[in-house]
């Protein structure tokens, strides 16, 4: 009896965990992303996670390319940014988070840097 009153517990974590999960790829991002906006000479840090307060992981150079996309958190979808003013873009893209996978390193990087490459 307690396993079938465990079971609906487990398929709601289940649940909630699966809506936190940054979208990737499969959900109609790019697969790999570019690195854009970064100055020649100068780097686009790769930290723990997605706060420019966690630890460093490494760092991708200004014209780093293939980054593997494990998915971005903070974004609109397309109907919220087709109804955004371009302030509001420009904010959301402030807020955007990615988490990549770059010469095997995983981590999060801001997403404002990235374009699909």
């Amino acid at each position: 009896m307690k396993r079938m009153r465990l079971l609906p517990c487990i398929a709601l974590v289940a649940a909630i965990f699966m809506a936190s999960e940054p979208r990737a790829a499969a959900d109609g991002g790019p697969d790999y992303w570019a690195v854009t906006g970064i100055d020649v000479g100068f780097v686009l840090d790769i930290f723990a996670e997605p706060s420019t307060d966690s630890p460093k992981l490494g760092a991708i150079p200004s014209d780093g390319r293939r980054l593997e996309n494990l998915g971005c958190i903070h974004e609109p979808t397309y109907q919220e940014w087709l109804a955004m003013s371009e302030e509001e873009r420009l904010q959301a893209a402030e807020r955007r988070w990615c988490r990549i996978r770059y010469q095997g390193a995983t981590g999060w990087v801001r997403g404002k840097f990235l374009k699909e490459g």
